[in-house]
Protein backbone atom coordinates (compact mmCIF):
# COMPACT_ATOMS: atom_id res chain seq x y z
CA UNK A 1 0.00 0.00 0.00
CA UNK A 2 2.72 2.58 0.79
CA UNK A 3 4.13 2.11 -2.73
CA UNK A 4 0.77 2.67 -4.46
CA UNK A 5 0.81 6.46 -4.02
CA UNK A 6 3.93 7.08 -6.15
CA UNK A 7 2.58 4.67 -8.76
CA UNK A 8 -0.80 6.41 -8.88
CA UNK A 9 0.95 9.77 -9.02
CA UNK A 10 3.01 8.64 -12.02
CA UNK A 11 -0.09 7.32 -13.79
CA UNK A 12 -1.98 10.55 -13.13
CA UNK A 13 0.99 12.63 -14.33
CA UNK A 14 1.18 10.59 -17.54
CA UNK A 15 -2.55 11.02 -18.21
CA UNK A 16 -2.31 14.75 -17.49
CA UNK A 17 0.71 15.11 -19.78
CA UNK A 18 -1.11 13.33 -22.62
CA UNK A 19 -4.19 15.50 -22.05
CA UNK A 20 -2.18 18.74 -22.07
CA UNK A 21 -0.22 17.66 -25.14
CA UNK A 22 -3.42 16.90 -27.01
CA UNK A 23 -4.99 20.22 -26.04
CA UNK A 24 -1.89 22.20 -26.94
CA UNK A 25 -2.27 21.16 -30.57
CA UNK A 26 -5.62 22.90 -30.99
CA UNK A 27 -3.89 26.08 -32.27
CA UNK A 28 -2.09 24.89 -35.38
CA UNK A 29 0.70 26.95 -36.88
CA UNK A 30 2.34 26.44 -40.25
CA UNK A 31 5.38 28.75 -40.26
CA UNK A 32 7.52 29.27 -43.35
CA UNK A 33 11.09 27.89 -43.48
CA UNK A 34 13.60 30.22 -41.85
CA UNK A 35 15.51 30.76 -45.08
CA UNK A 36 12.33 31.87 -46.92
CA UNK A 37 10.38 33.96 -44.41
CA UNK A 38 11.61 37.28 -45.86
CA UNK A 39 10.00 36.38 -49.21
CA UNK A 40 6.48 36.04 -47.81
CA UNK A 41 3.71 37.75 -49.77
CA UNK A 42 0.39 39.07 -48.44
CA UNK A 43 -2.43 39.74 -50.91
CA UNK A 44 0.22 39.51 -53.68
CA UNK A 45 1.19 43.09 -52.88
CA UNK A 46 4.67 44.14 -51.76
CA UNK A 47 3.39 47.59 -50.75
CA UNK A 48 1.14 46.19 -48.01
CA UNK A 49 3.85 46.04 -45.35
CA UNK A 50 7.43 46.79 -44.40
CA UNK A 51 9.80 45.44 -41.79
CA UNK A 52 10.17 48.11 -39.10
CA UNK A 53 13.96 47.95 -39.36
CA UNK A 54 14.07 48.01 -43.17
CA UNK A 55 14.64 50.77 -45.73
CA UNK A 56 11.21 51.90 -47.03
CA UNK A 57 10.07 50.76 -50.50
CA UNK A 58 10.08 54.35 -51.71
CA UNK A 59 13.88 54.57 -51.33
CA UNK A 60 14.75 51.23 -52.86
CA UNK A 61 16.67 51.37 -56.15
CA UNK A 62 15.17 50.59 -59.54
CA UNK A 63 11.95 51.71 -61.17
CA UNK A 64 9.94 53.28 -58.39
CA UNK A 65 6.28 53.75 -59.26
CA UNK A 66 5.56 54.43 -55.59
CA UNK A 67 7.87 57.45 -55.64
CA UNK A 68 6.28 58.83 -58.82
CA UNK A 69 2.81 58.40 -57.35
CA UNK A 70 3.87 59.98 -54.05
CA UNK A 71 5.23 63.00 -55.93
CA UNK A 72 2.07 63.46 -58.01
CA UNK A 73 -0.53 63.11 -55.28
CA UNK A 74 1.15 65.42 -52.76
CA UNK A 75 1.10 68.58 -54.88
CA UNK A 76 -1.73 69.95 -52.72
CA UNK A 77 0.54 69.82 -49.64
CA UNK A 78 3.11 72.32 -50.91
CA UNK A 79 3.40 75.26 -48.49
CA UNK A 80 4.26 78.92 -49.20
CA UNK A 81 7.98 78.12 -49.04
CA UNK A 82 7.65 75.47 -51.73
CA UNK A 83 8.12 72.68 -49.19
CA UNK A 84 6.16 69.45 -48.94
CA UNK A 85 4.24 70.10 -45.70
CA UNK A 86 3.22 66.98 -43.79
CA UNK A 87 1.51 66.41 -40.44
CA UNK A 88 2.28 63.06 -38.78
CA UNK A 89 0.25 61.77 -35.83
CA UNK A 90 1.89 58.98 -33.80
CA UNK A 91 -0.41 57.15 -31.36
CA UNK A 92 1.26 54.97 -28.74
CA UNK A 93 0.21 51.87 -26.88
CA UNK A 94 -1.22 52.02 -23.37
CA UNK A 95 -4.25 49.73 -23.00
CA UNK A 96 -7.12 51.48 -21.25
CA UNK A 97 -5.05 54.68 -21.23
CA UNK A 98 -6.01 55.02 -24.90
CA UNK A 99 -8.98 56.90 -23.44
CA UNK A 100 -6.61 59.86 -23.04
CA UNK A 101 -5.79 59.92 -26.75
CA UNK A 102 -9.45 59.53 -27.71
CA UNK A 103 -10.50 62.40 -25.45
CA UNK A 104 -7.58 64.54 -26.61
CA UNK A 105 -8.48 64.13 -30.29
CA UNK A 106 -12.10 65.06 -29.63
CA UNK A 107 -11.10 68.08 -27.54
CA UNK A 108 -8.65 69.05 -30.28
CA UNK A 109 -11.55 69.06 -32.71
CA UNK A 110 -13.52 71.28 -30.30
CA UNK A 111 -10.62 73.75 -30.17
CA UNK A 112 -10.84 74.24 -33.93
CA UNK A 113 -7.07 73.76 -34.37
CA UNK A 114 -6.89 70.06 -35.22
CA UNK A 115 -5.11 69.63 -38.56
CA UNK A 116 -5.58 66.96 -41.19
CA UNK A 117 -2.88 64.34 -40.81
CA UNK A 118 -1.16 63.12 -43.94
CA UNK A 119 0.32 60.22 -41.96
CA UNK A 120 -1.15 58.43 -38.93
CA UNK A 121 0.67 55.62 -37.11
CA UNK A 122 -0.64 53.46 -34.28
CA UNK A 123 0.62 50.79 -31.91
CA UNK A 124 -1.58 48.59 -29.70
CA UNK A 125 -4.43 50.75 -28.33
CA UNK A 126 -3.08 53.47 -30.62
CA UNK A 127 -3.74 51.15 -33.56
CA UNK A 128 -7.41 50.96 -32.56
CA UNK A 129 -7.61 54.77 -32.45
CA UNK A 130 -5.62 55.30 -35.66
CA UNK A 131 -8.25 54.57 -38.36
CA UNK A 132 -10.74 56.98 -36.79
CA UNK A 133 -8.11 59.66 -36.14
CA UNK A 134 -7.09 59.23 -39.79
CA UNK A 135 -10.65 59.76 -41.06
CA UNK A 136 -11.05 62.87 -38.93
CA UNK A 137 -13.69 64.53 -36.70
CA UNK A 138 -16.52 62.66 -38.42
CA UNK A 139 -15.53 59.67 -36.28
CA UNK A 140 -15.03 61.45 -32.95
CA UNK A 141 -18.27 59.92 -31.63
CA UNK A 142 -16.94 56.44 -32.41
CA UNK A 143 -13.79 57.10 -30.37
CA UNK A 144 -15.88 58.43 -27.50
CA UNK A 145 -18.12 55.36 -27.58
CA UNK A 146 -15.24 52.89 -27.67
CA UNK A 147 -13.27 54.46 -24.83
CA UNK A 148 -16.11 55.43 -22.47
CA UNK A 149 -18.58 52.53 -22.75
CA UNK A 150 -16.44 49.38 -22.87
CA UNK A 151 -15.06 47.42 -19.93
CA UNK A 152 -13.03 44.24 -19.38
CA UNK A 153 -16.00 41.94 -19.86
CA UNK A 154 -17.01 43.60 -23.11
CA UNK A 155 -13.53 43.06 -24.56
CA UNK A 156 -12.28 39.74 -23.20
CA UNK A 157 -13.43 36.44 -21.80
CA UNK A 158 -11.11 35.34 -19.00
CA UNK A 159 -10.13 31.67 -19.49
CA UNK A 160 -7.00 31.04 -17.43
CA UNK A 161 -7.43 27.25 -17.32
CA UNK A 162 -7.67 27.01 -21.09
CA UNK A 163 -4.65 29.25 -21.40
CA UNK A 164 -2.59 27.11 -19.06
CA UNK A 165 -3.68 23.86 -20.71
CA UNK A 166 -3.54 24.91 -24.36
CA UNK A 167 -0.66 27.33 -23.97
CA UNK A 168 -2.31 29.96 -26.21
CA UNK A 169 -3.54 32.79 -23.96
CA UNK A 170 -5.33 33.54 -20.72
CA UNK A 171 -8.26 35.19 -22.47
CA UNK A 172 -10.52 34.79 -25.45
CA UNK A 173 -10.62 38.10 -27.34
CA UNK A 174 -13.69 37.29 -29.44
CA UNK A 175 -15.59 40.26 -27.94
CA UNK A 176 -12.76 42.61 -28.98
CA UNK A 177 -12.83 41.16 -32.48
CA UNK A 178 -16.58 41.81 -32.63
CA UNK A 179 -15.99 45.39 -31.50
CA UNK A 180 -13.49 45.87 -34.32
CA UNK A 181 -15.90 44.34 -36.83
CA UNK A 182 -18.72 46.60 -35.60
CA UNK A 183 -16.80 49.81 -36.21
CA UNK A 184 -14.46 48.86 -39.05
CA UNK A 185 -17.14 48.22 -41.61
CA UNK A 186 -16.79 47.99 -45.38
CA UNK A 187 -17.92 51.62 -45.57
CA UNK A 188 -15.13 52.74 -43.21
CA UNK A 189 -12.53 50.74 -45.13
CA UNK A 190 -13.73 52.31 -48.37
CA UNK A 191 -13.31 55.80 -46.90
CA UNK A 192 -9.76 54.90 -45.85
CA UNK A 193 -9.13 53.70 -49.43
CA UNK A 194 -10.32 57.05 -50.80
CA UNK A 195 -7.96 58.97 -48.50
CA UNK A 196 -5.10 56.62 -49.37
CA UNK A 197 -5.57 57.41 -53.05
CA UNK A 198 -5.17 61.10 -52.16
CA UNK A 199 -1.70 60.35 -50.81
CA UNK A 200 -2.45 60.03 -47.10
CA UNK A 201 -1.06 57.05 -45.20
CA UNK A 202 -2.41 54.96 -42.31
CA UNK A 203 0.17 52.67 -40.70
CA UNK A 204 -0.05 50.33 -37.71
CA UNK A 205 2.59 48.08 -36.20
CA UNK A 206 2.52 44.43 -35.19
CA UNK A 207 5.28 42.09 -34.09
CA UNK A 208 6.00 38.99 -36.15
CA UNK A 209 6.75 36.72 -33.22
CA UNK A 210 8.36 34.05 -35.41
CA UNK A 211 10.82 36.50 -36.96
CA UNK A 212 11.13 38.58 -33.80
CA UNK A 213 10.75 41.77 -35.85
CA UNK A 214 8.41 44.73 -36.05
CA UNK A 215 6.12 44.92 -39.07
CA UNK A 216 4.60 48.18 -40.35
CA UNK A 217 1.31 47.65 -42.17
CA UNK A 218 0.12 50.10 -44.82
CA UNK A 219 -3.59 49.79 -44.09
CA UNK A 220 -4.57 52.07 -46.95
CA UNK A 221 -2.89 49.72 -49.38
CA UNK A 222 -4.93 46.86 -47.91
CA UNK A 223 -8.08 48.99 -48.16
CA UNK A 224 -7.64 49.61 -51.90
CA UNK A 225 -6.94 45.95 -52.61
CA UNK A 226 -9.60 44.20 -54.63
CA UNK A 227 -8.89 40.94 -52.83
CA UNK A 228 -11.92 39.37 -51.10
CA UNK A 229 -9.56 38.80 -48.15
CA UNK A 230 -8.68 42.46 -47.64
CA UNK A 231 -11.44 43.31 -45.13
CA UNK A 232 -10.63 40.29 -42.98
CA UNK A 233 -6.90 41.04 -43.14
CA UNK A 234 -7.51 44.68 -42.16
CA UNK A 235 -9.39 43.55 -39.07
CA UNK A 236 -6.79 40.85 -38.34
CA UNK A 237 -3.99 43.42 -38.27
CA UNK A 238 -5.83 45.67 -35.81
CA UNK A 239 -6.62 42.65 -33.63
CA UNK A 240 -2.99 41.54 -33.76
CA UNK A 241 -1.58 44.97 -33.00
CA UNK A 242 -3.22 44.90 -29.56
CA UNK A 243 -2.71 41.18 -28.85
CA UNK A 244 -0.62 41.24 -25.66
CA UNK A 245 1.37 37.97 -25.69
CA UNK A 246 0.09 35.44 -23.19
CA UNK A 247 -2.98 37.51 -22.40
CA UNK A 248 -4.54 37.68 -25.89
CA UNK A 249 -4.17 34.90 -28.46
CA UNK A 250 -1.78 35.65 -31.34
CA UNK A 251 -3.28 36.29 -34.77
CA UNK A 252 -2.40 34.05 -37.71
CA UNK A 253 -1.75 35.94 -40.93
CA UNK A 254 -1.92 33.81 -44.09
CA UNK A 255 1.05 34.21 -46.44
CA UNK A 256 2.35 32.65 -49.62
CA UNK A 257 5.91 31.83 -50.72
CA UNK A 258 6.68 30.35 -54.14
CA UNK A 259 3.09 29.18 -54.51
CA UNK A 260 3.00 27.46 -51.11
CA UNK A 261 0.75 28.61 -48.28
CA UNK A 262 2.01 29.27 -44.75
CA UNK A 263 1.04 31.52 -41.87
CA UNK A 264 2.78 33.95 -39.56
CA UNK A 265 2.01 34.65 -35.89
CA UNK A 266 1.54 38.32 -35.08
CA UNK A 267 1.16 39.91 -31.64
CA UNK A 268 1.08 43.35 -30.04
CA UNK A 269 3.19 45.93 -31.87
CA UNK A 270 4.22 47.18 -28.42
CA UNK A 271 6.47 44.14 -28.03
CA UNK A 272 8.78 45.83 -30.57
CA UNK A 273 8.07 49.51 -29.90
CA UNK A 274 5.54 51.48 -27.88
CA UNK A 275 5.18 54.14 -30.56
CA UNK A 276 6.23 54.52 -34.20
CA UNK A 277 7.12 57.77 -35.91
CA UNK A 278 8.69 57.07 -39.27
CA UNK A 279 11.23 54.36 -40.22
CA UNK A 280 14.56 55.17 -38.51
CA UNK A 281 16.53 54.12 -41.59
CA UNK A 282 14.78 56.54 -43.90
CA UNK A 283 17.18 59.05 -45.45
CA UNK A 284 15.22 62.30 -45.61
CA UNK A 285 17.90 64.09 -47.64
CA UNK A 286 17.82 61.29 -50.22
CA UNK A 287 14.01 61.43 -50.33
CA UNK A 288 14.10 65.21 -50.78
CA UNK A 289 16.54 64.81 -53.67
CA UNK A 290 14.33 62.20 -55.34
CA UNK A 291 11.23 64.34 -54.90
CA UNK A 292 13.03 67.57 -55.77
CA UNK A 293 11.24 69.09 -52.78
CA UNK A 294 12.27 69.98 -49.25
CA UNK A 295 10.09 68.27 -46.63
CA UNK A 296 8.64 70.12 -43.65
CA UNK A 297 7.02 67.81 -41.09
CA UNK A 298 5.16 68.34 -37.83
CA UNK A 299 5.27 65.17 -35.74
CA UNK A 300 2.56 65.02 -33.06
CA UNK A 301 3.11 62.21 -30.56
CA UNK A 302 0.36 61.13 -28.18
CA UNK A 303 1.72 58.86 -25.45
CA UNK A 304 -1.28 56.99 -24.07
CA UNK A 305 0.13 56.58 -20.58
CA UNK A 306 2.23 58.48 -18.05
CA UNK A 307 5.85 59.16 -18.90
CA UNK A 308 7.33 58.90 -15.42
CA UNK A 309 7.00 55.74 -13.32
CA UNK A 310 5.13 56.29 -10.08
CA UNK A 311 6.66 55.08 -6.83
CA UNK A 312 5.30 51.79 -5.51
CA UNK A 313 6.40 49.80 -2.47
CA UNK A 314 6.49 46.29 -3.94
CA UNK A 315 5.76 43.22 -1.84
CA UNK A 316 8.64 40.78 -2.56
CA UNK A 317 6.60 37.96 -4.08
CA UNK A 318 7.13 36.28 -7.44
CA UNK A 319 3.96 37.72 -8.98
CA UNK A 320 4.39 41.24 -7.61
CA UNK A 321 8.03 41.54 -8.59
CA UNK A 322 7.30 40.10 -12.06
CA UNK A 323 4.34 42.44 -12.59
CA UNK A 324 6.24 45.50 -11.46
CA UNK A 325 9.30 44.58 -13.53
CA UNK A 326 7.15 44.27 -16.65
CA UNK A 327 5.51 47.64 -15.96
CA UNK A 328 8.90 49.34 -15.56
CA UNK A 329 10.27 47.64 -18.69
CA UNK A 330 7.33 48.86 -20.80
CA UNK A 331 7.56 52.36 -19.33
CA UNK A 332 11.27 52.64 -20.04
CA UNK A 333 10.84 51.18 -23.53
CA UNK A 334 8.30 53.91 -24.23
CA UNK A 335 10.65 56.63 -23.00
CA UNK A 336 13.43 55.21 -25.19
CA UNK A 337 11.12 55.15 -28.24
CA UNK A 338 10.08 58.77 -27.65
CA UNK A 339 13.71 59.88 -27.29
CA UNK A 340 14.64 58.08 -30.51
CA UNK A 341 11.79 59.73 -32.43
CA UNK A 342 12.71 63.14 -31.00
CA UNK A 343 16.36 62.76 -32.01
CA UNK A 344 15.28 61.68 -35.51
CA UNK A 345 13.15 64.81 -35.89
CA UNK A 346 16.09 66.97 -34.78
CA UNK A 347 18.41 65.17 -37.20
CA UNK A 348 15.98 65.75 -40.06
CA UNK A 349 14.94 69.30 -39.15
CA UNK A 350 11.34 68.49 -38.23
CA UNK A 351 9.10 69.90 -35.48
CA UNK A 352 8.32 67.65 -32.51
CA UNK A 353 5.20 67.89 -30.32
CA UNK A 354 4.52 65.59 -27.35
CA UNK A 355 1.61 65.08 -24.98
CA UNK A 356 0.92 62.28 -22.51
CA UNK A 357 -1.30 61.25 -19.60
CA UNK A 358 -0.62 63.79 -16.83
CA UNK A 359 1.62 62.38 -14.12
CA UNK A 360 -0.74 63.77 -11.47
CA UNK A 361 -3.70 61.74 -12.79
CA UNK A 362 -4.37 59.31 -9.93
CA UNK A 363 -7.85 57.89 -10.55
CA UNK A 364 -7.94 54.29 -9.20
CA UNK A 365 -7.79 51.41 -11.68
CA UNK A 366 -9.33 48.37 -9.95
CA UNK A 367 -9.05 46.16 -13.06
CA UNK A 368 -7.91 46.48 -16.68
CA UNK A 369 -10.26 48.51 -18.89
CA UNK A 370 -12.28 49.74 -15.92
CA UNK A 371 -15.06 51.89 -17.39
CA UNK A 372 -15.05 54.65 -14.75
CA UNK A 373 -11.27 54.97 -15.03
CA UNK A 374 -11.46 55.37 -18.81
CA UNK A 375 -14.31 57.87 -18.57
CA UNK A 376 -12.28 59.98 -16.14
CA UNK A 377 -9.18 59.82 -18.34
CA UNK A 378 -11.19 60.61 -21.48
CA UNK A 379 -12.41 63.79 -19.78
CA UNK A 380 -8.84 64.74 -18.85
CA UNK A 381 -7.71 64.32 -22.45
CA UNK A 382 -10.67 66.32 -23.74
CA UNK A 383 -10.14 69.12 -21.22
CA UNK A 384 -6.42 69.32 -22.01
CA UNK A 385 -7.18 69.90 -25.68
CA UNK A 386 -10.39 71.91 -26.00
CA UNK A 387 -8.67 75.19 -25.09
CA UNK A 388 -5.41 74.38 -26.88
CA UNK A 389 -2.95 71.57 -26.20
CA UNK A 390 0.15 72.56 -24.23
CA UNK A 391 2.61 70.55 -26.30
CA UNK A 392 6.00 69.63 -24.95
CA UNK A 393 8.70 70.28 -27.52
CA UNK A 394 11.24 67.91 -25.97
CA UNK A 395 11.05 64.58 -24.10
CA UNK A 396 11.35 64.98 -20.31
CA UNK A 397 14.88 63.54 -20.07
CA UNK A 398 16.20 66.07 -22.62
CA UNK A 399 14.31 69.05 -21.29
CA UNK A 400 16.30 71.80 -19.57
CA UNK A 401 13.27 73.16 -17.73
CA UNK A 402 11.35 71.61 -14.81
CA UNK A 403 8.74 69.10 -15.96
Amino acid sequence: MPNSVPVLFKIFSLIFFIFVSACSNTFLHNPPPQELYREAQVLDNQQVRLWGDEIPHILKPGKNETLDKFRQINQDNINAKGELQLNLLALSGGGEDGAYGAGLLNGWTKSGTRPEFQIVTGVSTGALIAPFAFLGPEYDTVLEEIYTTINFDSLLIFKPLRGIISGIALTDNTPMRKLIEKHLTEEVIEKIAIEHKKGRRLVVATTNIDAGRSVLWNLGEIAISKSPKSLSLFRDILTASSAIPGVFPPVKVPIEINGKKYDELHVDGGVSAQVVGYPPRIDIKQLETLLDKKIALNLYLIRNTKIVSSYESVSPTFLNVSRRSLEVMIKQQGVSNINQIYLMTQRDGFDFFLTHVPDEFDFPLPEPFDQKYMQALYKIGYKNAEKGIKWKRQPPELSTSPY
